[in-house]
């Protein structure tokens, strides 16, 4: 159970990191996700990556800290 916030997190990433990865590989001319031209995922990507594992942390920690109490 403590672990799946990162999991949540890994599934947030995926699609930015699946994109990525086939824009590497087909070079065409896909320069955008989701609206967003890729020079501003490529800047905003380093953002949103702390931003999800921070958010990752703190749940787990949520998680930890209320997991013996009875509701």
């Amino acid at each position: 159970m403590r672990f799946l916030p990162y999991l949540l997190a890994v599934f947030m990433i995926a699609p930015m990191g699946i994109w990525i990865a086939l824009e590497s590989m087909l070079g065409g001319k896909s320069t955008s996700f989701a609206g967003e031209t890729q020079q501003q995922v490529y800047t905003l990507l380093p953002i949103a990556l702390i931003a999800i594992f921070l958010l990752a942390f703190w749940m787990s920690r949520v998680i930890a800290r209320t997991q013996g109490r009875a509701s």
